[in-house]
């Protein structure tokens, strides 16, 4: 089962004469007279975290702090 069979329903593709093109993972269709193509989203960037000079502040926590909040159970915020 794919996601587009959630998300769509097998019936609704169909229905509506959906062509799925396999290799390129589109999915093309006909809407109120449009010819409309679905495509996957690009995949992300990575993030280039660069190293920090001694003495400058930072917003990441390290591993040890993250245990240390943790254990201490005081309110901890996790921004992913």
């Amino acid at each position: 089962m794919n996601a587009c069979h959630i998300l769509l329903g097998r019936l609704w593709l169909f229905d509506n004469h959906v062509m799925h093109e396999g290799h390129a993972n589109t999915y093309a269709l006909k809407f109120n007279g449009c010819s409309l193509t679905l495509a996957p989203l690009p995949s992300p960037k990575p993030l280039k975290i660069k190293p920090r000079k001694k003495g400058e502040k930072s917003v990441y926590m390290s591993e040890t702090q993250v245990e240390t909040t943790i254990s201490n159970s005081k309110l901890l915020f996790a921004l992913l």
